[in-house]
This record gives C-alpha cells, sequence and structure tokens, in this order.
C-alpha cells in the first residue's frame, strides 16, 4: 500500500515538530529543569519528544507503510537492500582484507562510534566491556543478520584491537583535552547491588541501542549510509550525551533526587524504538532462523551462572565464589565465540561440542 500526501501530511508533520522543538528550547530558557545547557538542551529534548511521536507514528503505520512512508520522502532509497557478509573467504592476507571490504569507509566510522561512545560513557572500562561484549552479539545473530557475519580477524584484530580501541584511546583524550566529568559506573557495584544494576541498565541501554540500529536498518531496507540511518545515530549520540550525563549525576548524587527530564525522555523514545523492531519483525515474519545450539546453550548457561553469582555476592556476601561464576561464565562464551566465528579450525575449543550437546541433552530431559 502507497502513502498518499492526504494520509501523510508530510510537510504538516514537519511544522508541528518545529514548533514542539521550538517549545522545548524557549521553554529551556526560564525552566529550572533545563537551567545546565539553555536552549541546546530543551531542543535536544524536544528533537527526542518528536522522535518518540515518529516511532509511535511507524508502530501505526506498520512495517510496509513504513517502508512506503521513507521511499516517498527518498526515491533513491532501493526496495531491495541485500545485507552484506564479511565472511565469505577468511584467509589473513592483505587481498582478502581488501576483496572482503574490511578496510571500506565504515572502518573510520568504526572508530569514530568508539570516540562517540566514549564521550557517552566517560569510562574506559564500560566501553570496553560494551566494545567486548558487542563483537559476541554480533556472533550471536549472524545467522539471521549476515551483516554481522565477519572472520575472526575481522571481530578481533580490525573490530576490537584497532578500531574499537583507537576510539575509545582518542575519546578519552578528548574527555581529558576539554576537562570534561568523567564517569565511574562501576564504583562501589561489587558491594552494592543497586549499584551494580544501574552499572548493568547502561550496559544493556547502549548494546540494546546497537542492536536495534541494525535491525531497523534491515526491516525498513536501508542501507547504512541511508540519511535516515545516519540521523538516527546523529540523535541518539547527542541525546545520550545529555541523559547519560544526567543519568549518572542522578544515582551519584547524596540524598534525594528528582529522575532526569532527559533520561525520562531517552528511555520512553528508546523503549518506544524496541517496541517498533519486536512488531515489525512479527509483521514481517523475519528472523525466524533458529539459534544454533553451540551459542544458544553458551548464552543459557552463562546467564544462569551470572545469576547464581549475583545471589552469591549479594546475598550471602561469598566474593570468591561470585568471580569464580564470573570467569566460568566468560570462559563459556569465549569458547562458544571461538568454535562459531568463520574461518576458526573446527578443533579451536577440545571438547566444546560435547559440553553443548550434553547441555542440550539436560535441558530437554
Amino acid at each position: 500500500a502507497t502513502v498518499s500526501v492526504l494520509y501523510c501530511p508530510h510537510s504538516l508533520i514537519m511544522s508541528l515538530e518545529l514548533v514542539a522543538v521550538a517549545t522545548a528550547a524557549v521553554t529551556a530558557v526560564s525552566s529550572v529543569m533545563f537551567r545546565k545547557g539553555g536552549v541546546f538542551r530543551g531542543g535536544v529534548i524536544g528533537i527526542g519528544v518528536c522522535y518518540s511521536a515518529l516511532m509511535l507514528y511507524l508502530l501505526s503505520l506498520g512495517v510496509e507503510g513504513s517502508k512506503e512512508l521513507f521511499y516517498s520522502l527518498d526515491p533513491s532509497l532501493s526496495r531491495e537492500v541485500s545485507e552484506k557478509s564479511y565472511a565469505t573467504n577468511c584467509d589473513f592476507t592483505l587481498a582478502t582484507l581488501k576483496d572482503e571490504g574490511a578496510l571500506d569507509i565504515f572502518i573510520f566510522a568504526h572508530s569514530a562510534g568508539y570516540v562517540a561512545k566514549m564521550l557517552i560513557l566517560r569510562d574506559p572500562v564500560m566501553a570496553w566491556i560494551v566494545s567486548i561484549v558487542f563483537e559476541h552479539l554480533e556472533n550471536t545473530f549472524q545467522h539471521i543478520l549476515p551483516n554481522f557475519l565477519e572472520c575472526w580477524w575481522d571481530h578481533i584484530l580490525l573490530d576490537i584491537l584497532i578500531c574499537n580501541a583507537l576510539g575509545i584511546v582518542v575519546g578519552q583524550l578528548l574527555v581529558k583535552a576539554f576537562s570534561l566529568q568523567q564517569y565511574n559506573w562501576f564504583e562501589g557495584s561489587g558491594k552494592s547491588f543497586i549499584k551494580m544494576f544501574h552499572a548493568l541498565f547502561i550496559l544493556t541501554f547502549v548494546l540494546l541501542g546497537d542492536l536495534s540500529c541494525f535491525f531497523l536498518k534491515a526491516l525498513l531496507n536501508h542501507p547504512p549510509e541511508s540519511i535516515f540511518t545516519i540521523l538516527r545515530m546523529v540523535f541518539w549520540g547527542t541525546m545520550s550525551i545529555y541523559s547519560m550525563g544526567d543519568y549518572y549525576r542522578f544515582i551519584t548524587a547524596e540524598g534525594s533526587a528528582s529522575f532526569p527530564v532527559t533520561s525520562a525522555v531517552a528511555l520512553f523514545g528508546f523503549g518506544i524504538e524496541i517496541l517498533v523492531v519486536v512488531v515489525f519483525t512479527h509483521q514481517a515474519q523475519c528472523f525466524n532462523e533458529p539459534c544454533p545450539a553451540e551459542i544458544y546453550y553458551p548464552w543459557v548457561v552463562a546467564v544462569s551462572v551470572l545469576a547464581a553469582s549475583a545471589i552469591s555476592q549479594y546475598l550471602f556476601g561469598m566474593r570468591k565464589i561470585a568471580w569464580f561464576g564470573i570467569l566460568t561464565a566468560s570462559a563459556v562464551l569465549l569458547a562458544s565465540f571461538i568454535s562459531t566465528t568463520p574461518g576458526m579450525p573446527a578443533d579451536s575449543v577440545p571438547y566444546f561440542q560435547d559440553f553443548v550437546n550434553f547441555v542440550e541433552a539436560s535441558m530437554r530431559s
């Protein structure tokens, strides 16, 4: 079904959004809530409200109606965007790097993305955890998103050790150069469950945000260089700088403090975006391929062990057992990553397949 001008008055929608942004910006001048950051902060909040409204509008259109909307806004968009795989040849040679497109423009975008993450998170430990865990998430969803299918050297060398590391280092230098406040998300988390909860909440927020970008891109047939994909990343990058900083000051403030407006707007918009991904996935009947056992069951074991470790730590104070659980879960996920990453020898992790078969049999019995 096409989206007619009467059904989707683009100029009216744009006008309403501009009014909302302008209203938030003007309100920011005199409002106590926005006293830090002034008009620009208010404008970002206004854009956040408009983004939430846009996500709700897309939800009402459905996946096919949303595609037609974007096609009408940008006729250059292709109706069939093929997801590119980076693992057709995993020989580690310069020729392969060029043929696989591993040295394309997106390698610079990768580094720039982690500069932005570092400016948002302002904690090298959290940034490194995001970097490593997301590579495993790519490996987890590679069976449904070919764009996540990468060779071992792409995951480990190009992504983690070169692009992500460079972005984190440059981001940290910028934080220090501009004397920005640095955060420590895990401070006191070993003794306080609430502080650990806040750290895990931020970690989940960032990882889900990155995953949502790729799933939306696939569902709406947007290529990586699409203006809509770029605008989404710019919006969330800017919104996250404010909302993350306000959230950190909220959880570290002594005494009672009201929940920050920026964080509330960001959470609301993000929640609707995740809902759009879930609903569109159901409507499009895609991503139905079952998760391979060598990926699914290690995650089940790792999450179960981490939950038991949290109980040991925060209810019974058994710190050594908790650390043993964390190391065990990490080892299981690492073994899964190594055994399922293209280009790795089949016997890289001895007895891993036997372990998966044992867990699978135990879960079924």
